[in-house]
């Protein structure tokens, strides 16, 4: 996690105070995707997020008891799921013979395990937003009136992609040691997101 921020205050008149403000975020989270409980290494992908955000906002009292805020921002996101292996994936069904503790033994129901690729990448979303905040304030005798408008515009893009690399399901270890899937799965993407 990386962050940065700045801020600058300035008193332009005795009445008018304004302030700019940048944040600055980023984080990488490695090995942080899966979309089954069991699932090995390769079978894991990567998110990261980029965010900045601008603020302007300028304080005003406009007389006894008048207060205005006036306020523009703009952010802009970035957050990418990235895959660690581009490999199709596979899916087996495991059944394993243990100790039933009484000298016995017992065959366990059957566990789907996942191997190879990652379902849901890549996928990326990128957001953009502007918003315009105006709020008065005013103070007549014991009671405070406050008005304003809040505005936003926002832009947002995305690539979603499932199953893009493949999907092979094998009903057994001796199928999958076979290389014989009873199953194989592909969705091709129509539109490319370049």
């Amino acid at each position: 996690l990386n962050t940065a921020f700045a801020r600058l205050d300035w008193a332009a008149t005795p009445r008018h105070r304004v302030t700019l403000r940048h944040t600055y975020s980023d984080w990488l989270n490695p090995n942080s995707l899966t979309d089954r409980d069991l699932a090995v290494r390769e079978s894991f992908g990567t998110a990261f997020s980029r965010e900045n955000q601008t603020l302007l906002s300028v304080k005003s009292s406009l007389g006894a008891g008048v207060d205005n805020d006036l306020r523009l921002a703009y952010t802009r996101r970035t957050l990418q799921n990235r895959e660690d292996t581009r490999i199709p994936r596979g899916w087996v069904q495991v059944r394993s013979t243990v100790p039933d503790g009484s000298g016995g033994t017992r065959t366990t129901a059957a566990q789907t395990l996942q191997f190879g690729g990652m379902r849901t990448t890549p996928e990326w979303q990128t957001d953009a937003g502007l918003q315009l905040v105006d709020v008065a304030r005013f103070e007549r005798g014991n009671a405070t009136y406050t008005v304003g408008t809040d505005n936003s515009l926002n832009d947002l893009a995305m690539y979603v992609s499932i199953e893009t690399n493949g999907r092979f399901i094998f009903p057994s270890l001796a199928a999958l040691e076979a290389g014989r899937p009873s199953e194989y799965y592909r969705l091709v993407p129509v539109n490319s997101p370049e």
